[in-house]
């Protein structure tokens, strides 16, 4: 859970969390449960969402090989 807080600590969290590679329905769940105001809420999912991303395009590009 994210608690109350700073923003910035409270994306210092939610990156964390997408770094460690939480399932990202845990991530959006302990969002929804910080108690923030809605719209660093919103921004925070915007930042879990764009972290999630890149982490599946790096699983999707392929990998490089000695030869």
């Amino acid at each position: 859970m994210i608690g109350a807080g700073s923003f910035d600590h409270a994306r210092a969290h939610v990156e964390a969390m997408i770094e460690t590679g939480e399932p990202f329905d845990a991530v959006v769940g302990a969002i929804a449960e910080s108690r923030l105001p809605e719209d660093e809420e919103a921004a925070l999912w915007l930042v879990a969402w764009s972290l999630d991303d890149r982490r599946e395009d790096a699983r999707r590009r392929p990998r490089l090989r000695a030869v």
